[in-house]
């Protein structure tokens, strides 16, 4: 049932935690990113009923964008899971198969194909519900699922911190060059509750200078959040 819950977090900063202790903390941040994004599309779906509603058009772009990002972050998660680390071992061998063993998650690819807004003749906003409400149950269970099995006692035995923080690194930088830097980081700002962290993103401090920058081409994109929320 929408809203979707979110998924736990803590307040500390990620940038000083062990990062075995902080991987599960910063695939829930970006997950709760996605999940507020999913719980407006439905809300706004109900309201922007067809193609021919005035706001149709601002919608059909971040609803685009909402499809993209959860497209994004299961591929990044599938290849992130399954790569080996320096040590040789995989997160999805040490956390007995959470990923590749996940049958909810793993349903979710299908399910996008029918994901398109892009058609104001063909939308209908209670098509699009009806494709979220299929996929609730798969995305919840499996994002519960894959976060409480990140347990740091487990990832400890094959990881150092070291090891862990290369590769959180690198999914970092496979994100970042696999999507358009001018949506995902504004996403990821706009749909993060500062109150639950300050430390998230974790950008650089030429990234906060760049991010008005990157808000305004955002803004381009058709994304008009203050017109639709």
């Amino acid at each position: 049932m929408y809203p979707l819950p979110l998924l736990p977090v803590v307040t500390d900063d990620l940038n000083t935690m062990d990062s075995r202790v902080a991987l599960r903390y910063q695939t829930s941040f970006m997950k709760n990113a996605l999940i507020r994004a999913l719980n407006n599309v439905y809300e706004q779906a109900q309201r922007i009923s067809d193609g021919g509603h005035q706001d149709f058009e601002p919608f059909m772009g971040y609803s685009q964008i909402v499809g993209d990002m959860l497209r994004l972050q299961y591929d990044g998660d599938d290849r992130f899971f399954v790569k080996s680390g320096t040590n040789k071992v995989s997160l999805d061998e040490i956390l007995g198969g959470a990923w590749t063993k996940n049958p909810d998650w793993k349903k979710i690819p299908e399910m996008l194909k029918t994901w398109d807004t892009k058609n104001p003749a063909t939308y209908r906003g209670a098509d699009l519900r009806a494709l979220l409400d299929e996929i609730e149950a798969p995305l919840t269970k499996g994002l519960f699922g894959l976060i409480e099995v990140a347990k740091p006692e487990v990832l400890s035995q094959k990881f150092s911190d070291e090891e862990m923080q290369i590769m959180i690194g690198e999914h970092i930088l496979w994100l970042s060059s696999n999507s358009d830097l001018t949506v995902l980081l504004p996403f990821c700002t706009s749909h993060h509750d500062p109150l639950t962290s300050k430390s998230w993103p974790i950008i650089t401090e030429e990234g906060l200078a760049a991010l008005p920058g990157l808000a305004e081409q955002h803004s381009r994109l058709g994304i008009t959040l203050d017109r639709l929320f």
